[in-house]
């Protein structure tokens, strides 16, 4: 069993559990049905080839991040904690030493290109409460209010434009 892209020779696909899922091979490469994917965060998945049985595997590197609890994530630049909406509580940037999300906020910054040379009219549905949408400069300084209908977010893009949002 390997970690990695799935190889064309993959018979399978496993996951931490046990759980078998079969790979089926196509013109344009293999494709495999899964199961019990989370909406928020990340599920890994191994290749098995004939002949292999499911069994979690040996870790081999080291991790580029850890988990702290529910809702928290580390890596050497950032310390990050969510609520229990998926909204940014805390992103600690290390290298600067500072906080980027203001105190007793929640905040998420989305960055949207256009990229078929046409005028664009964007909407984003937010699963989780939130106050407020902001269009920014590409700083990251806010320069208007976005559009918010009810739970969804509308903004115009033009042709090759780059439209950032933050969510509040």
């Amino acid at each position: 069993m390997e970690t990695g892209a799935v190889k064309p020779e993959a018979e399978a696909l496993t996951d931490g559990s046990g759980a078998v899922y079969p790979v089926q091979k196509t013109d344009a490469g293999a494709i495999a049905y899964v199961k019990n994917l989370p909406a928020k965060g990340y599920k890994a998945f191994w290749t098995l080839l004939q002949g292999e049985t499911a069994q979690e595997p040996q870790a081999t590197a080291e991790t580029p991040f850890v988990l702290d609890g529910l809702y928290g994530l580390e890596t050497s630049f950032y310390r990050i904690r969510l609520d229990e909406q998926g909204m940014f509580t805390s992103i600690y940037d290390k290298d600067n030493e500072r906080e980027v999300v203001q105190e007793e906020q929640r905040a998420n910054l989305l960055r949207m290109y256009e990229s078929e040379n046409a005028l664009t009219k964007a909407h984003l549905t937010v699963n989780a409460a939130f106050e407020k949408a902001y269009v920014c400069n590409l700083l990251e300084e806010t320069e208007s209010e976005a559009a918010v209908n009810g739970n969804t977010i509308e903004v115009v893009l033009k042709p090759y434009e780059v439209v950032t949002v933050l969510v509040r």
